[in-house]
């Protein structure tokens, strides 16, 4: 009796191990996912210079924009008179990317399935 709680036991650290080196390579897979977007993002966002709702919001030079139109022209003037620049980096979201790259790596296998 002794002899199979042992067992049992050894078999369940050797489970819990293998979970954890797939949970260590799942979350990495996630890291080298999200990071490229970080990039893309911010090559998106500064060039872009559309102004965040918070600055619209709290200053009347400042108006909401549809989310096509760069708001170049009113970044350079109110950055002219004052205002941060990181107040002009409202699109594309933070939030939508990491939302967009995490269902991309979720469609990773299916993708290696129909290459394969």
């Amino acid at each position: 009796m002794l002899l199979s709680a042992r067992n049992r036991e050894k078999r369940l650290v050797s489970i819990l191990q293998i979970i954890g080196r797939c949970w260590f390579i799942l979350s990495g897979a996630a890291m080298a996912a999200m990071l490229p977007k970080r990039y893309v993002v911010n090559l998106i966002k500064i060039p872009w210079g559309r102004a965040r709702m918070r600055l619209v919001a709290v200053d009347d030079r400042a108006y909401f924009m549809p989310w096509l139109q760069p708001g170049r022209s009113l970044r350079d003037m109110l950055v002219a008179a004052g205002v941060v620049v990181e107040e002009f980096k409202s699109i594309p979201s933070g939030h939508t990317a990491n939302a967009s790259s995490l269902m991309l790596l979720c469609l990773l296998p299916m993708l290696r399935q129909k290459i394969a």
